[in-house]
């Protein structure tokens, strides 16, 4: 109580929380409490975080990287550089030259300042410094945005470089020229932005520790699509693809009626080589005999998904069988990978009114396809990839859905062959959920889905 009286009759608060300023107008920063120290970089106009005031209009102003470069905080004031001309008005005629010095500013319009000087009130235009890029190393591939919010429609992924930061924000976003403009980027070092909930493993393909919501991780390290992450519980690992691009050519390529104990682990070995996710449907009996198959699945960051437990024709079953179909289906994928399936593919693609509405029940989309490759029934790799490429040329085209069996040799030869064919003709493999969340932003359970 004595002390909350002297402190109030003194007129002496307590701060709270941090020291924030706001900069009414653009302003410079040096690397000394001196306007001919150097100039460090030049901001807009924002709310910055001060770390020390020396009492004299200099501030300490906290950096993205930890740096304290210093700032003049008095709002009505402005250093005018050598050369400065005072005018009679606002785009008027000079009336003189004025050494270097600190200006009181009356007004503001546009760049020009209404100042005090020694002769009187003049007016200056104001030039301020001009942004001095700052280099910053970004390690890792990195999203670029609109406007700098996660939450922006994303532009480009650039490869890991040295960015050049024509503006920085005091909450980590920069502002960067690419060839296709300016381009905000999140410049904090070894952060990056989990957009969805992923999962937590102990090593790349290890067991699954738990499972992330969307934030902002700090990435300890990276190989290839497999980032390490620290998190509450020590160094963890999680998969993420990098994001699309506009006009980024996305596919599908699915599986089904997996896993094979000889040809799927071949398909795995493929796609592992490439960097290429894929979505398999799966049946419960195969995943009972191959968890090692399946457990492998979502290690490498491919879909597990449900194909019914028995391939089943769910089309002609009892909402009874059905339930149970889809029920054993997924408790056998969640025992022996520890991941609940999300989509449904009913065997033959058969489906119906109460087939969607049962999907729905458990939350599932459906999921057929708008490429059938026949392989099931040609067994010829020729005849497969006639699907694919023909005399004119690609037949693959963007959001395509691609249906294919891993039980089947020729198969997997032909899987690979058109693989290797549509990544050198620029497409990027994808998820289904992926492909899906790309085009609609949200997916339906009980909705039936042929392409994206």
């Amino acid at each position: 109580m004595v002390l909350l009286l002297i402190q109030t009759l003194s007129g002496f608060t307590v701060p709270e929380g941090k020291d924030r300023h706001q900069m009414p107008w653009d302003f410079v920063v040096h690397a000394a409490p001196d306007f001919r120290s150097e100039i460090m970089g030049s901001f807009n106009a924002q709310t910055i975080e001060v770390t020390y005031r020396n009492g004299t209009g200099w501030a300490r102003m906290r950096n993205h990287d930890g740096n304290n470069w210093w700032v003049y905080l008095r709002d009505n004031r402005r250093f005018l550089p050598s050369g400065t001309l005072l005018h009679d008005a606002r785009d008027g005629a000079p009336v003189a030259a004025i050494a270097p010095q600190m200006a009181r500013v009356l007004q503001q319009e546009g760049n020009w300042l209404r100042v005090g000087t020694w002769l009187g009130e003049n007016w200056v235009q104001w030039r301020p410094e001009p942004p001095r890029p700052i280099q910053h190393h970004m390690a890792w591939s990195f999203l670029t945005y609109l406007t700098p919010d996660f939450r922006a429609p994303r532009q480009e992924t650039l490869p890991p470089q040295i960015v050049e930061i024509t503006q920085l924000r005091d909450d980590g976003w920069g502002l960067i020229s690419t060839p296709a403009g300016d381009r905000w980027i999140y410049v904090r070092d070894n952060m990056r932005y989990v957009d969805r909930e992923v999962a937590l493993y102990d090593k790349p393909g290890g067991t699954e520790r738990g499972r992330l919501q969307p934030q902002v991780v700090h990435v300890l390290q990276q190989d290839r699509s497999w980032f390490q992450i620290a998190t509450w519980d020590g160094p963890r690992w999680i998969y993420l693809r990098s994001a699309g691009q506009p006009g980024e050519r996305l596919i599908a390529i699915t599986f089904d009626d997996g896993p094979h104990p000889a040809h799927t682990r071949r398909l795995l070995d493929a796609l592992y080589e490439r960097d290429v996710p894929a979505t398999f449907f799966v049946l419960g009996p195969l995943v009972a005999s191959n968890p090692e198959l399946a457990i492998r699945m979502v290690n490498e960051g491919h879909e597990i998904a449900s194909h019914a437990y028995n391939h089943t024709d769910l089309s002609r079953a009892g909402a009874d069988r059905i339930r149970t179909e889809l029920t054993m289906s997924r408790d056998i994928i969640r025992k022996v990978t520890g991941v609940t399936p999300t989509l449904l593919r009913p065997p033959y693609g058969a489906q119906n009114s109460t087939v969607q509405a049962i999907s729905a029940e458990f939350g599932w989309p459906i999921i057929l396809w708008s490429v059938d490759t026949r392989d099931w029934e040609t067994r010829n790799v020729n005849a497969i990839m006639r699907h694919f490429v023909d005399h004119t040329g690609i037949r693959i085209r963007t959001g395509d859905i691609i249906l294919m069996h891993d039980i089947y040799p020729t198969t997997i030869d032909a899987a690979i062959q058109a693989i290797d064919l549509l990544l050198a003709d620029g497409f990027t493999f994808v998820t289904v959920t992926d492909l899906l969340m790309e085009r609609y932003g949200t997916i339906e359970p009980g909705r039936v889905y042929r392409q994206g």
